[in-house]
C-alpha cells in the first residue's frame, strides 16, 4: 500500500479470492485507509443473480459457480464423480454470525466449516454454466474498474 502511494495512486482495491480471509481484510484495508489516506476497500462487483439463497449465503468454496468455471476452464482436473453438496448453515439458522458475506463475520480455514473442503452445491456446477457465467463476471469486473476510474476522475 505505501508503495502504491509512492507511485501516485490514491485508492487501492482487492480483488477477493481466498475465502476465510475477509473479515482480516476488512480491517487491514480500513488501516491503510486511516494511516496512509489511500481510499481501500475490496473490489465489489454486482454478478448475475443465478444462485438460490442458500448458495449465496453459505456457497465459500468449491460451490456451484468455482465446480462450473473449472469445468468451463480445465475441465480435465475436475473429478465431478467427487463432487458433494455441503453448506456449512442455512439462511434460516439464528444469528448475524457468518463466515463470509454479511456484517458480521470472522476467519476461518476450511477444516473449520466443511470435512470435504466443499461448501456450496458443486454437483450443481456444469461446464454450460461456467461457459455462460464467465463473460457475466469478466463484465462485471470490468464494470467495477470503470466506475471506480470515473469516480476517481470526479473527485480529483
Amino acid at each position: 500500500a505505501r508503495q502504491i502511494q509512492r507511485w501516485g495512486f490514491r485508492s487501492l482495491h482487492v480483488l477477493h479470492t481466498h475465502g476465510g480471509n475477509l473479515a482480516v481484510t476488512g480491517y487491514t484495508l480500513r488501516e491503510i485507509e486511516s494511516t496512509l489516506g489511500l481510499r481501500a476497500e475490496n473490489l465489489r462487483i454486482d454478478g448475475p443473480d443465478v444462485f438460490s439463497a442458500q448458495e449465496q449465503l453459505f456457497g465459500y468454496h468449491a460451490n456451484e459457480a468455482e465446480t462450473a468455471w473449472m469445468l468451463a476452464l480445465a475441465g480435465r482436473f475436475v473429478r465431478p464423480e467427487l463432487a458433494v453438496r455441503d453448506y456449512a448453515g442455512s439462511p434460516d439458522d439464528p444469528g448475524e454470525l457468518r463466515a463470509e458475506r454479511t456484517a458480521a463475520t470472522f476467519s476461518w480455514v476450511s477444516q473449520d466449516l466443511s470435512k470435504t473442503g466443499i461448501m456450496g452445491d458443486a454437483p450443481a456446477g456444469t461446464k454450460e454454466k461456467g461457459e455462460r457465467w464467465l463473460p457475466l463476471y469478466a463484465q462485471a469486473y470490468a464494470d467495477a474498474i470503470t466506475r471506480i476510474c470515473r469516480q476517481a476522475r470526479e473527485r480529483s
